[in-house]
């Protein structure tokens, strides 16, 4: 997980390695302070080990920056016993060999950094993150997954439903036929083979039956509502216990929408259309669009050629040239794309590197990445 653009928060005295107190301890835990005093922007990655797991976190720290280490405006809290880098070097150090802990926070400055690792030593390798397996390594037949918040669902090969709560998965639906799942704000919703749409609370309390149309092609569940797209007759939608049809065009044949309910449609003819609301209108009349993913106002295309454009506040923009992007999905504020290389990105304003994995499926929520493995174990990036 990557952090946005970090904010000048006032002035530190820089710090140099004599001011490295003996109180310093691998299990002391606090915000980090960090100073920037050169002219360059420098590229900061921290590895966090918690609970078995590792996150891999990445700031773009800005010349003369002086702040702390943030996430969604929240201060992180590291130990000293994590591992940090500056640049692109292929090692770390342990926070507490480059950084002082005053007045119950660590404090820290780039340069310490750089001359732990400067050329000629020998640097700490990063800590390779290991798998999680949270039950799923008995289900290697998992083909579809959704996300919410903290709650995963997962659609298995023979058609089963499992979610997952936290604490390892458990069977959700065995009735089987499930081909698509799609959950927000506490709901689940299933697509099943015949075409009928199921519903049901994470909680439990049993399934209802809200929608059947045997050509209904995908489900989509954003801000409060559950979207289907039925190619022939158009795009419905369910809220407050009722459908309705919010486009006849029969062309459509992917949907993506945002957070704020605006609803993206890519054509049989791959152009994209937006409705806000009130009105359709078409945004771009290209034909090089394969997929579309949409957040915060924004709907991203994905070429032939494996660029990636954005359009914001009117107005297309290409951020990724390609080639090389397999898929990508959106959540929140950020744009999570997977290459053929496996390396998966993060966009938010800016491209970071998160991490390298063999990847089956992806799916995000609430800016938390849940990446599935080939051999059925989990890695979830936050």
């Amino acid at each position: 997980m990557t952090s946005r653009w970090l904010l000048s928060l006032g002035l530190l005295t820089a710090l140099s390695p004599c001011a490295l107190v003996a109180q310093n301890s691998p299990a002391r835990r606090g915000e980090i302070q960090i100073k920037n005093d050169s002219d360059r922007q420098m590229t900061l990655t921290m590895w966090v080990n918690r609970h078995g797991k590792t996150n891999e976190w990445s700031w773009a720290i800005q010349p003369q920056a002086d702040t702390y280490l943030a996430y969604d405006n929240i201060r992180i809290e590291v130990k000293g016993g994590d591992q940090i880098r500056v640049g692109q070097n292929e090692g770390s150090v342990r926070l507490d060999e480059v950084a002082a802990w005053k007045d119950g926070h660590w404090v820290c400055n780039v340069r310490d950094i750089r001359r732990a690792l400067r050329p000629g030593t020998a640097p700490i390798p990063a800590p390779a993150p290991a798998p999680v397996d949270r039950g799923y390594s008995r289900y290697r037949d998992l083909v579809d997954l959704a996300a919410d918040g903290d709650v995963l669902y997962y659609v298995r090969r023979d058609g089963s439903l499992l979610i997952d709560r936290g604490d390892g998965p458990e069977v959700f639906d065995s009735t089987g036929g499930a081909r698509q799942v799609a959950a927000d704000r506490g709901f689940c919703f299933v697509l099943k083979t015949d075409g009928h749409i199921w519903a049901s609370k994470a909680a439990g309390g049993g399934w209802t039956e809200i929608w059947v149309n045997p050509n209904t092609t995908q489900i989509l569940a954003k801000a409060g509502r559950l979207y289907a797209l039925v190619p022939g007759n158009g795009i419905i939608c369910f809220e407050n216990g009722a459908w309705k049809v919010i486009d006849t065009d029969p062309s459509t044949k992917q949907i993506a929408v945002d957070r704020q309910g605006i609803v993206f449609a890519l054509r049989t003819n791959n152009n994209i259309w937006m409705y806000d609301k009130i009105t359709w209108k078409p945004i771009d009349v290209s034909t090089g669009t394969t997929r579309i993913e949409a957040n915060r106002g924004c709907v991203y295309a994905l070429k032939g050629d494996g660029s990636i454009w954005v359009f914001d506040e009117g107005r297309w923009g290409k951020i990724d040239p390609g080639p090389g992007t397999l898929g990508m999905v959106a959540s929140g504020e950020d744009l999570f794309v997977v290459r053929r290389d496996g390396m998966i990105w993060k966009y938010n304003g800016g491209w970071y590197r998160l991490v390298q994995e063999r990847v089956a499926a992806i799916a995000a929520s609430r800016g938390r990445l849940y990446i599935l493995r080939p051999d059925g174990t989990t890695r979830i990036v936050d």
